[in-house]
């Protein structure tokens, strides 16, 4: 069952599908159905040029599509196809998981399974593996089951890797933005790959604006003696400084966090309120708590022991201590103290516990299959990018057939949404459509 609504804004065409899908692909009636909302754009000049579809893979987990027009990509790819946004089951528009929808669901409100064990069921079926199962269920009911193009960023490569691993008859060729995981990895060995990347850019900021990190660390010693207190009455821990080096990743990161910093103190040398609300804004989840759920869900599959992926490295690292000065700060290094500490994602921790603990996962992505892939892929991936490190990219790419890398120092993990007019033809160019 698909609905479909269209209208005009600024200079496209926007027409919204919404589309019914299963829960539980592999057991449609386990938890129902719910509602996947793709929106496509086409630019009003190219209505009647009967265009390609190019699906957009949104980054993540947990973020819904960007809503148009105002992208640099958005703006390039409308003048060759068009672009259908996919808001990712269970964000945005796409029934969405919050913190009230969790809480209900374990009490049972819902008239259903109840608990929190069935809630986590309930959430890990909101991974890349479900995701391409959306996917080519929409390009059979949105483009007659032809062959279509993707692009993923971030995220969006992870759930590329696993669309070209279950259905890549749906796939005509596919174009990823700094997201090919390290399929090698999982999430109890991954992060000591990605945590020297983080570091790395940590450095560049504490070079840059050395005067920014003896602010932080002076910060951080305020935060444990409890004087960080917003209006609402919570009180900042030291974790939630280290979390602003979680934008470390983009081109303009390093400097959001000095312009933070900027007006963190009053004249009289006081903490200023709107520094403490900007820290606990920053740190919060509420819009994407999928973000932080399944952030290590992402790599799991097979039998799994249990346990925090990236909490376990850390303390192999005690430069990361909250404690330890100079305060270095996190990426995507999703801890338990989150759920406690994080008032959006208070309603999710007795659920992140059953994620982190010893479960059988499904499969996300099949190696033997993507050795043989004969999908055209195009991967962009940065040099410098902390949350899908470049080492595990070259190694899952060199296993991959019809793959193809691009390299570069350029651009941070935003170089789609800030250069797509540039990083989108090239990728054109190298699959041999421009």
């Amino acid at each position: 069952m698909a609905r479909v609504t269209s209208y005009d804004i600024t200079d496209y065409r926007i027409t919204d599908h919404d589309v019914e899908v299963p829960v539980d692909w592999a057991d449609p009636d386990r938890f129902g159905s719910i509602t996947v909302f793709v929106r496509e754009v086409v630019k009003l000049s190219q209505v009647d040029a009967d265009l390609p579809p190019l699906v957009f893979l949104q980054g993540g987990p947990g973020a819904g599509s960007p809503r148009p027009p105002h992208n640099t990509w958005i703006e390039t790819a409308t003048d060759h196809y068009r672009v259908l946004l996919l808001d990712q089951r269970g964000t945005a528009k796409s029934t969405p998981i919050t913190g009230r929808f969790v809480t209900d669901f374990i009490e049972g409100h819902g008239g259903g399974v109840a608990g929190t064990k069935a809630a986590a069921d309930y959430v890990a079926c909101f991974r890349a593996d479900a995701i391409a199962d959306d996917v080519a269920h929409l390009c059979r009911v949105l483009n007659g089951g032809r062959p279509w193009t993707t692009l993923g960023q971030s995220f969006g490569g992870f759930i590329t890797l696993s669309l070209l691993s279950r259905h890549p008859e749906t796939v005509l060729r596919s174009m990823t933005t700094g997201g090919i995981p390290a399929i090698d990895r999982t999430a109890d060995d991954l992060y000591d790959d990605l945590i020297p990347l983080q570091t790395a850019r940590h450095d560049e900021f504490r070079t840059r604006f050395p005067q920014d990190q003896a602010l932080l660390d002076d910060l951080a010693d305020r935060a444990d003696a409890g004087e960080l207190v917003t209006l609402a009455g919570d009180v900042l821990t030291t974790h939630r400084l280290q979390l602003l080096g979680g934008d470390f990743g983009m081109s303009t990161g390093v400097e959001n966090l000095h312009w933070m910093l900027d007006l963190a103190l009053e004249p009289s040398g006081h903490v200023s309120q709107r520094f403490v609300e900007a820290v606990a804004h920053r740190s919060e989840t509420v819009g994407e708590p999928l973000y932080w759920t399944l952030q290590e869900g992402c790599y799991h599959q097979g039998h799994r022991a249990g346990g925090w992926g990236a909490w376990q490295a850390l303390q192999r690292h005690p430069e990361y201590a909250p404690h330890a000065r100079p305060l270095l700060t996190y990426a995507e290094f999703a801890q338990p103290w989150m759920f406690t500490e994080l008032p959006g994602l208070r309603p999710f921790a007795g659920v992140a516990e059953e994620l982190a603990g010893e479960r059988r996962w499904p499969q996300l992505w099949d190696a033997e299959r993507l050795a043989a892939n004969d999908v055209p892929l195009a991967a962009v991936q940065y040099t410098h990018d902390p949350y899908v490190g470049i080492e595990g990219a070259k190694r899952t790419l060199a296993r991959m057939g019809s793959a193809e890398l691009w390299e570069t120092d350029g651009y941070l993990h935003d170089g789609l949404r800030l250069h797509g007019d540039v990083i989108l033809p090239e990728l054109m160019r190298r699959l041999g459509v421009l």
